[in-house]
């Protein structure tokens, strides 16, 4: 069977769709990440970071293309040397933003949240009923219940959108503009309907009360769970799964170029000048090369953006790379169950980090050493402590 070929033009669609959808209302008000990284290079943000985002794999090795798409674009400027790009309009009011987001309920549930096709599938019906701008699913665990939180592109439309009636499947689509939603949780939560529109807006979908009832383990199951029936699938998608075994998404790095026979503790004393204890684990090949370690929170994009070039053992540069997808996930798959979940993601007791990384000054340290344990290819587990859990937004990509 003859394979498709897909055209430079239908590439470059694509890439244009993808990268103005990381910097659209929709995404990039809630994105920390890409702000971050904005907010500190007047709203520019690399291309090299943009690439590296999952679903601009098939194009991450062809940079003139990307280049190519982006001239297109009405909503996004490239830097004078094509290196970086930025919105072009202004951020909008988050208050108002909010309010073109209705939730919903009684979609035709679903036993694997993670099913491939299932967000295609919900974007899809949702652009039938209008200008969908994004669709952010609910999940219990590994289950779909059939709630989303949708926004559309005005308030008008919401509330359109929200007064017809729908099918999906067999069910009857009930409908909740933000207003009516942040009332019906204001006493559920007992707050003011203000206070759940401002969570709303940083996309924080849990009761004021969550985080200090999970601190306390509370005594009652019904209140520990209390507030799962609305907690989107972006949040649950911190995590991935590896045959059963649960891991923390966005967590490992890989460095290579390393001094021959470089141990651990130099890795260790080498990433302590850069940052605060946020490293769980190294993982070092035989010859001490190349190998991996897991950050104790979700920010390993973060922290190769911030410190690609600058780490340096001996005079080798580290060269930085994040490990993701199915590559992410064989490596969770040879290693212990839990391992890949640093104490405050599975809800063992650990503690908060004492900070977060430190500036971009160049890391140096020595490498070698004798009379350290090489790794042989397995993990050697070291605590540096662990990270407090983060509301963080994952990318919906």
């Amino acid at each position: 069977m003859a394979s498709m070929t897909v055209s430079n033009d239908e590439k470059k669609q694509q890439i244009l769709r993808q990268v103005e959808f990381y910097f659209s209302d929709s995404n990039f008000v809630g994105d920390k990440f890409l702000r971050g990284v904005a907010d500190k290079n007047d709203g520019f943000v690399g291309l090299d970071i943009v690439a590296s985002f999952k679903r601009m794999a098939p194009f991450s090795d062809d940079k003139e293309l990307i280049v190519d798409a982006l001239r297109g674009s009405s909503k996004l400027a490239l830097s004078e040397d094509n290196m970086q790009v930025r919105r072009v309009d202004p951020l909008p009011n988050p208050a108002e933003l909010v309010k073109r987001v209705v939730y919903v309920r009684n979609l035709v549930p679903s036993e694997d949240a993670r099913a491939e096709n299932l967000q295609r599938d919900m974007e899809a019906y949702f652009a039938g009923l209008g200008n969908c701008q994004a669709v952010r699913l609910v999940r219990w665990g590994k289950k779909f219940p059939g709630k989303a939180f949708v926004e559309f592109s005005s308030e008008e439309e919401a509330k359109k959108v929200a007064s017809e009636t729908h099918k999906h499947g067999e069910n009857t689509v009930e409908f909740e503009t933000i207003d009516v939603y942040a009332e019906r949780k204001a006493k559920e939560w007992s707050v003011g309907v203000e206070e759940v529109l401002e969570r709303l807006q940083r996309r924080e979908y849990r009761s004021p009360n969550y985080e200090k009832r999970s601190q306390n383990k509370a005594s009652s199951k019904d209140a520990a769970s209390a507030d799962k029936n609305d907690v989107p699938m972006f949040d649950a998608a911190l995590f991935g799964d590896a045959d059963g075994k649960r891991f923390l998404r966005d967590a490992i790095v890989r460095y290579t170029g390393a001094p021959e026979g470089t141990v651990r503790s130099a890795l260790k004393t080498l990433l302590a000048e850069a940052c605060t204890p946020t490293v769980r684990f190294f993982d070092t090949a035989e010859d001490g090369k190349s190998g991996v370690f897991q950050l104790a929170e979700p920010k390993a994009k973060e922290f190769v953006a911030q410190f690609a070039d600058q780490l340096k053992l001996d005079d080798s540069v580290l060269a930085l790379a994040v490990i993701e997808g199915d590559e992410e996930v064989e490596y969770w798959k040879s290693k212990p169950e839990n391992a890949g979940l640093p104490d405050a993601y599975s809800g063992r007791k650990g503690r908060r980090p004492q900070g977060s990384f430190r500036g971009r000054g160049r890391g140096r340290g020595r490498g070698r050493g004798r009379g350290g344990r090489q790794d042989s290819g397995k993990r050697a587990r070291e605590d540096d402590g662990d990270a407090g859990a983060s509301n963080k937004a994952i990318k919906t990509e």
